[in-house]
């Protein structure tokens, strides 16, 4: 016997399978993760003759991408919450010290497309004890929280906000393996006299402004392979570091990032950087050889001054295109034994 669907339960039918197939569809794709490495550094830019506009009780300018950065508050409210528009522009940024020292706040909501808070955003706020930070906030600048309730109260090992920034670490352990939820990473080891080790994770994309600094007793540092960006005084003064070797996507080193690591001997730079800041190693009395990448293009003057034991340089590339990177000629890279076509040594 053959039976035969009608138009209206042949259409009926239909639609049952197209539901079936969405509902397919959305379960494979809400069950994909999203790569946390996938992030993309901002490129926007302000101009110096920006001029400062104003909107309510703030001042703010305008990024060449039509984004905003708040540039100061001259309210006393208890209560704020960030715009997150001016004029239809996006506000992606709360300028450093915008709120500094405003005793009297209580609770701040930070608009939802803010991405960086400047250092000493917040620095005491001494009665600022409700934050709300947004998830596309992944740059929080030195002591940003610095002397509020707020932070204070945080009593988790590692405090982590925003689009995985470890603001604090509060544990006590000699060794420490970053969090998997950690992408980036700001002061939050500055001072830390205990810390032996530090591993971090492939999930880990920026080593920011002081991260690391002055932890006298750090001697071991594995970078996961996805770091791009080694920040200001990242680890300044961390005088027990031996050996270094940067992850292949690092392309900057900022200013005073390894100065005065005064055991360091030896450093490989990665593959892909391309410049090295202000005194970036300065005063690393011990440091003997360095693996270079051909992808290097700049050398502040005074990035590795006093580093007076150095004496070779394995080259990735050839002697003209060694030739080519904007250096100094008193830097010890150039008085160094250099050896080209070299791979790199670890």
């Amino acid at each position: 016997m053959k039976f035969r669907l009608n138009k209206a339960s042949r259409l009926f039918c239909l639609a049952i399978v197209l539901v079936l197939a969405f509902q397919s569809l959305f379960a494979f794709t809400s069950c994909k993760k999203e790569d946390p490495t996938s992030f993309e550094y901002p490129t926007r830019t302000l101009a110096e003759d920006a001029p400062e506009l104003e909107f309510g009780l703030y001042t703010y300018k305008v990024y060449d991408d039509n984004t905003v950065i708040l540039v100061s508050y001259k309210g006393s409210e208890t209560v704020i919450s960030v715009p997150d528009k001016i004029d239809g522009k996006p506000v992606v940024e709360l300028g450093g010290e915008l709120f500094k020292e405003q005793t009297q706040l209580q609770t701040v909501k930070i608009g939802k497309n803010v991405e960086v808070i400047g250092a000493l955003c917040f620095v005491d706020c001494t009665a600022l004890y409700d934050v709300t930070i947004p998830a596309k906030v992944w740059s929080i600048g030195t002591y940003a929280f610095y002397n509020t309730p707020w932070l204070d109260a945080k009593s988790d090992e590692y405090v982590i906000v925003g689009d995985g920034v470890l603001i604090k670490y509060r544990g006590t352990a000699k060794v420490i393996t970053i969090p998997d939820s950690v992408k980036h990473i700001v002061d939050a080891f500055e001072y830390n006299a205990t810390l032996y080790s530090v591993t971090m994770g492939d999930n880990v994309i920026t080593v920011g402004d002081y991260s690391f600094a002055f932890c006298d007793n750090l001697t071991h540092v594995s970078f996961g392979k996805n770091v791009r960006r080694i920040g200001y005084s990242a680890f300044n003064e961390c005088s027990n570091i031996t050996k270094l070797v940067l992850p292949d996507k690092v392309e900057s080193i900022d200013a005073l990032a390894f100065n005065y690591c005064g055991a360091l001997s030896t450093l490989d730079l990665g593959k892909s950087i391309k410049s090295i800041g202000l005194d970036a190693f300065y005063s690393c009395v011990r440091l003997k050889s360095i693996t270079v990448p051909k992808t290097l293009q700049t050398v502040d003057n005074s990035a590795f001054k006093e580093c007076n034991s150095l004496m070779i340089v394995f080259y990735e590339g050839n002697a003209e295109e060694y030739g080519a990177i904007d250096m100094d000629v008193t830097c010890p890279l150039k008085d160094a034994y250099i050896i080209y076509d070299a791979d790199h040594l670890y």
